[in-house]
């Protein structure tokens, strides 16, 4: 199913926080994640199925909810689990945003920018988007004895 009906499985979302991007922002946990990326600060997304707490909405449903609170944003930011495993849900969410509100939507993502760009639905997923921060996140290999090991990946950190 495609368009504001798509399903998407929601891990979390925070409808405020000055933490995972400028401004205040709407923050969107997807649930799924196959990736699997050594050091992810979010392992419990990575079950496709969700544990405690993670729901199927349509991408029409979040998107309502975002934007009954625009006015209070500057922007929403997709994170996970992986947002483009569930790609067309992205795209009709990113979709209906963009077309509704002026609101900035960032996409972090753990497929590189090849994979999107080679996939036409990771690619439309991300069409609407204004920033998408792309790549594995290599946290294991790029810790230092400033950043703990317990600190997680920078890119997949975020307050709830």
């Amino acid at each position: 199913m495609t368009g504001p009906r798509a399903p998407w499985r929601v891990h979390a979302v925070l409808p405020r926080s000055v933490a995972n991007g400028p401004g205040t922002r709407y923050v969107i946990w997807s649930q799924g994640c196959a990736l699997g990326c050594p050091g992810c600060f979010n392992p419990e997304t990575h079950p496709a199925d969700g544990v405690g707490g993670a729901s199927v909405r349509t991408a029409g449903e979040v998107a309502a909810d975002v934007l009954a609170d625009a006015a209070h944003l500057e922007g929403v930011t997709l994170t996970g689990g992986e947002p483009l495993e569930q790609p067309a849900a992205i795209a009709a969410f990113c979709a209906e945003v963009k077309a509704r509100s002026g609101l900035g939507v960032i996409v972090l993502t753990g497929f590189a920018r090849r994979e999107i760009e080679t996939d036409p639905a990771r690619a439309a997923a991300v069409a609407d988007a204004d920033l998408v921060i792309a790549g594995r996140c290599g946290c294991a290999s790029a810790r230092s004895a400033t950043r703990p090991a317990s600190s997680g990946c920078p890119r997949r950190r975020g307050s709830r």
